[in-house]
């Protein structure tokens, strides 16, 4: 099943950004030769390792105390897959307060 990770709220960038079409499917051995793996639009951090059937995103939690969540963002997939129960919320204690 494709699936792609969308945070709401968090200051991210486009690569962790959960675009619809940057999907990826899991690291299975009976996916038929020559079948997609991955969207149109994925894409990897720069220096994160490039293996099959992962993603990484990042979240540089550079905000203030918040409630996000998150949930598959898979193009024409995200209604079906979020009723299944791929979505949560996060909560967000925030950055650290200087002094001034």
């Amino acid at each position: 099943m494709p699936i792609v990770t969308h945070l709401h709220g968090a200051h991210v960038t486009p690569e962790s950004d959960g675009n619809p079409e940057a999907w990826f499917l899991p690291a299975a051995k009976n996916i038929p030769s020559g079948y997609a793996t991955r969207g149109s639009h994925w894409d990897q951090i720069a220096g994160a390792a490039d293996e099959q059937g992962t993603a990484t995103f990042q979240d540089p939690n550079d905000q203030a105390a918040t409630t996000l969540w998150y949930h598959d963002h898979a193009l024409g997939m995200t209604r079906t897959n979020v009723y299944a129960g791929l979505a949560r919320f996060l909560s967000h204690k925030g950055r650290a307060l200087r002094s001034s």
